[in-house]
């Protein structure tokens, strides 16, 4: 496989609606559409975007194989561009997982299931999901890329994991409302830890949120892109759209020969340290009722 170090990523605000599968799968039609005729290579869409956030009263419906007709389409659509897309997964093992899907080549390359559930401000994700178990980079046509879902990305062994394992381009999905006026604004947050790993990281960091309004929840949109140098490349809107922006991963290669934190990271005593707290008995973690 041919490794294009250039790429215009395409970020899909899509306003969802909970439970309705078909119609969502329109939406994402309508939006590759567009993104192929802007020349878009890649085009992620947000956390849960096949099946909308409220999934609990649409349960076990909205769940999907990847053999299931609805993702097969897509598939079908990722021989001139490739996607990513959010759903929920039915897998052989009985579980349902909160899911994102790289599809290219007309193919499923890789699957990423949310390994830290959401379980505040009144979501309890472990009602309805299993948790995922791993975090991997991937190959692709742009080259080792790897997926963080949404809560995956507050929890530092998940991007540090994935640039270990050769990530050179974070794609993060999230379905993120605008929070309560008690606290920094959402896309702040968002737009403050995406800067940070990517300058620690140095890798170019891609967010995608939904955009639109389920329920009392109304969701922020705010994709952007992070350069490995820390520059916000582009931000978006509030409203359903798709983003775009050209980036260059030799860049991320530039900035770790002139920067070298990736370069000269311990892995050995990160790995040798980790064991060492998980020795301890029992193990709590710090902040961690007793």
């Amino acid at each position: 496989m041919q490794v294009r170090s250039e790429l215009t990523v395409g970020m899909a605000q899509i306003a969802s609606a909970s439970g309705d599968v078909e119609g969502n799968l329109g939406r994402h039609v309508r939006l590759i559409d567009e993104a192929r005729a802007r020349d878009v290579d890649l085009l992620v869409f947000p956390e849960l975007s096949l099946s909308g956030c409220d999934v609990l009263g649409h349960m076990p419906q909205v769940a999907r194989t990847l053999d299931d007709p609805e993702l097969q389409a897509l598939a079908e659509h990722s021989h001139d561009l490739s996607l990513v897309v959010g759903f929920v997964e039915r897998a052989a093992d009985g579980g349902y997982y909160n899911a994102l899907v790289y599809l290219e080549g007309g193919v499923a390359r890789h699957v990423h299931r949310k390994v830290y559930l959401v379980t505040a401000d009144g979501i309890s994700e472990r009602r309805i999901f299993s948790e995922g178990r791993s975090v991997r980079a991937f190959g692709t046509r742009f080259g080792p890329l790897a997926m963080l879902n949404c809560e995956d990305a507050w929890h530092l062994p998940m991007p540090y994991l994935a640039v270990m394992d050769g990530a050179r381009l974070l794609l993060t999905c999230a379905a993120t409302p605008y929070g309560p006026p008690t606290q920094l604004p959402s896309d702040e947050l968002w737009l403050t830890i995406n800067r940070a790993y990517a300058i620690v990281l140095e890798a170019a960091n891609v967010f995608v949120n939904r955009s639109g309004q389920e329920g009392s929840l109304r969701f922020f949109g705010g994709s952007h892109v992070v350069a490995a140098t820390g520059e916000v490349l582009v931000t978006g809107p509030a409203e359903e759209c798709v983003v775009t922006q050209r980036i260059s991963l030799d860049d991320v290669l530039a900035q770790r020969f002139a920067v070298s934190y990736v370069r000269d990271e311990r892995l050995a005593l990160t790995a040798r340290e980790l064991g060492r707290l998980l020795a301890k008995e029992p193990h709590t973690p710090p902040g961690a009722p007793a």
